[in-house]
């Protein structure tokens, strides 16, 4: 393991465009996940329901193996643009920008990413700007 980006640890035998891929596919995830937290909530009350604050959470994680490595994987946002990605112990912040088709432009390492994540029944697709893909699931 070494620390990759600034402050994200994530093994070795990644190759370096691997470590920004599967960074980015970790975080896209849980952008998401808390997104539809909030979509649901507010379509809540635009139709006049009160639900619960429980319910309203601006964390998501998540616990997957990779090659026999356990990682913890949390998605934080704290702020309107700012997001904090933690992996095991380590952590990284970013500043994430939508554009008006659900593309992100995330802001890591002093870097752009422009991409955006798309849910298939095996599992995700991480699309770049430029249609190159990667897939993630079963």
């Amino acid at each position: 393991m070494r620390t990759f980006g600034g402050f994200l640890t994530i093994p070795l035998t990644f190759s370096y465009y691997s470590k920004i891929i599967f960074f980015l596919f970790l975080f896209q995830v849980g952008y998401t996940r808390i997104s539809e937290v909030f979509s649901k909530f507010q379509s809540a009350l635009e139709r006049g329901q009160i639900l619960p604050k429980s319910g309203l959470t601006e964390t998501w994680e998540l616990e997957l193996v990779h090659s026999n490595i356990k990682y913890s994987v949390m998605v934080n946002k704290f702020g309107p643009i700012n997001y904090l990605v933690r992996l095991n112990d380590s952590v990284v912040t970013t500043i994430v920008r939508e554009l008006g088709n659900g593309t992100l432009i995330i802001i890591y390492s002093h870097q752009a990413y422009t991409c955006h994540l798309e849910e298939e029944v095996r599992g995700f697709v991480l699309i770049f700007v430029g249609g190159m893909g990667e897939r993630f699931g079963t």
